[in-house]
């Protein structure tokens, strides 16, 4: 996403120069591991879901949450088909409530931006 920014945010340098100014906090965005231990901090006051659970283990991801959220009874196996449907990278990738093609249009991004690129993880 950040790639895609026409702000000041971009990097020009060899991608081990930034690797390295990332991890000891010299970039624009640090620091990001506290950043992160400080919501983790918050385990029981937010939901952690990554990426890749919902994509190789969609319908026990989503009855996690609905369980955190409280509505775990509520969820019926005909609601999980209509998200797993809803969900699904290429119905995302249509929909113009989350794919962000908007920035594109209000010149926010890069004439080639997609906030939703492949949908793939990148070791499968």
């Amino acid at each position: 996403f950040l790639r895609s920014i026409n702000i000041e945010l971009t990097y020009s340098g060899p991608w081990n120069q930034f690797v390295q100014s990332f991890l000891i906090d010299e970039v624009y965005y640090a620091p990001w591991w506290r950043h992160l231990n400080d919501y983790h901090s918050l385990n029981d006051s937010i939901f952690f879901v990554a990426y890749e659970d919902l994509l190789t283990n969609f319908r026990p991801t989503v009855r996690r949450l609905a369980a955190y959220l409280g509505k775990e009874k509520e969820l019926t196996e005909e609601q999980l088909d209509k998200l797993e449907k809803w969900c699904s990278f290429d119905s995302m990738k249509q929909n113009p409530r989350v794919n962000y093609n908007w920035f594109r249009d209000w010149g926010f991004v890069n004439k080639s931006f997609s906030f939703l690129r492949k949908g793939k993880l990148f070791y499968i």
